[in-house]
């Protein structure tokens, strides 16, 4: 998935790459409020406008939504076209197997197997997707504060938001806050002072 576009009420539009059927998935997500941890989000499958697991967002937003997603359709079909034609990255395994109860990967199974709590699987099946790429990672026991920062850090360079990255940050708090099974002893809440000190010690002059 690629970000593409965020509104002023923060809502961002991102974009898969061109499936072999000739679908593109549209994602669109907004932070409810700095009090909540989860978020707003729906899914537009191209070219049919088809929509599915919308949460927060009204009908009368949908339609909205839909009007300008037909305004810059151009921008979105190049992007997805690009997007497919890269080597395998991180954005083109990022697709809906990962998400919403998919089969996913081994982490995110284990994610599905073990967790008490519910909600935040959109995040964390972001994360899973990164953590089985670069470091081979099948249970949340094996992740630490530190593989987290890594994973944000990524995101901040591949030009997401500072708004975005403290939804993530928020997120694996609420994940650890209702299921602090999941993770090993020595695991660390990550937090926003957390994170930019990892930017500083990684000589990132980017902050949130």
């Amino acid at each position: 998935m690629r970000q593409l576009f965020e509104a002023k009420d923060g809502t961002i539009l991102s974009c898969s790459y061109l499936h072999p059927d000739g679908k593109i998935r549209v994602c669109i997500e907004r932070e409810k409020n700095l009090f909540d941890v989860d978020t707003d989000h729906a899914t537009c499958w191209l070219p049919e406008y088809r929509w599915e697991d919308i949460q927060g967002f009204s009908s009368v937003e949908i339609a909205k939504t839909e009007q300008f997603i037909k305004s810059v359709i151009d921008q979105i079909n190049e992007s997805a076209t690009a997007q497919s034609e890269e080597q395998p990255t991180y954005f083109s395994a990022l697709n809906d197997p990962y998400t919403y109860g998919g089969i996913g990967n081994d982490l995110m199974n284990y994610f599905y197997a073990h967790r008490q709590g519910g909600g935040y699987e959109m995040h964390f099946s972001r994360l899973a997707v990164y953590e089985d790429l670069h470091h081979g990672i099948k249970t949340t026991k094996e992740i630490q504060t530190v593989h987290i920062y890594e994973f944000l850090k990524f995101l901040l360079e591949q030009g997401f938001k500072s708004t975005t990255i403290r939804s993530y940050i928020s997120s694996y708090r609420g994940i650890y806050r209702w299921d602090p099974q999941l993770f090993c002893s020595t695991f660390e809440k990550p937090s926003v002072a957390g994170f930019n000190q990892y930017l500083e010690q990684h000589k990132s002059d980017i902050r949130i």
